[in-house]
Parts: C-alpha cells; structure tokens; sequence
C-alpha cells in the first residue's frame, strides 16, 4: 500500500490527503536517502509562512546602503557626442545646397531668352514622346503574349 501511494505521488497523481500523510511519515517508509530529504524538505517549505513582524515598506524605502550615482567620464560619452555632430554637419550641408541650389535654378530661369526655354522645352517633349513610344511598343507585345495564352488555354480546354 505505502509503495503504491509512493509511486502515485512521484506520477503526480496523489491528493492532498495522501500528499499530507505521506509527509508526516516520511520516516515509515522505504526510501532512499534523497528522497527521505526531498520529502523532509518540502515537508519544511510547507510549514513556512511570514513573520507578523515583516514590512514591505522597510524593505522598498530603502533601509539598505544608499548606492552612488557615478558620471560617466568623458571618453565613454565619446560616440554619443560624435553622432550629434555629425547629425548637425549632416543638417548644416543639406540646408546650404537646399539655399544655394533655390538661388541658382532662380538665376538660370532668370537669365534663359525665350527661344532658348523654348527650345529646352521642345527637346524635353521630344524625350518625353521616344520613351513613350517605347512604352507603346512593349504594351502592344504584351497584347501579343495575352492572344497567344489565351489560344493555348482555349485549345487545352
């Protein structure tokens, strides 16, 4: 019977009844030395419970020794620092070729006749108008590639 309760306490298949007798009496039964002391132990875990005299708040305000808050010396900064200037030199040159190119497009504008805006004009349509026949041509063989697959998966049907 005691070896039975023992081997369903070790599947884990005890209830608290048998769990609680088989603690008190440990010393009855045959067991090996580890697990007299495992049982012993947690026979004792059980029985534990907190002083009435425990605080919380002693222990969260803080009575232990107060920990001093150290910088950090200047080296260790050294990679947070050079981000930050670089970030600023990063904005500094962006923001004066944002400045300088405005000044500059307003000074070519400025300065172009109007047969010469008329004749950027002109080769930019031209441009504009190759590429899109381009365009054209490659839709139409993509009509050609949609008429053929469309033959075959008739003729598979």
């Amino acid at each position: 019977m005691k070896n039975e309760l023992l081997e369903k306490y070790w599947k884990g298949e005890t209830s608290l009844q048998e769990d609680a007798w088989l603690k008190v009496n440990v010393s009855d039964l045959e067991l090996s030395k580890s697990e007299a002391a495992y049982l012993t132990q947690l026979d004792a875990f059980s029985n534990l419970s907190m002083e009435e005299e425990f605080d919380m708040d002693a222990i969260t305000k803080g009575t232990d020794k107060k920990t001093k808050v150290r910088p950090l010396p200047f080296y260790k900064n050294i990679r947070k620092i050079a981000v930050a200037v670089l970030i600023l030199v990063a904005l500094t040159v962006g923001m004066n070729s944002v400045f300088n190119n405005n000044q500059v497009s307003e000074a070519m504008v400025v300065e172009q006749t109007p047969e010469e805006a008329f004749e950027v004009a002109k080769q930019s349509l031209l441009l504009i108008s190759s590429k899109l026949n381009k365009g054209i041509d490659c839709a139409n063989e993509w009509s050609k590639f949609n008429k053929t697959t469309a033959k075959i998966e008739t003729r598979k049907n």
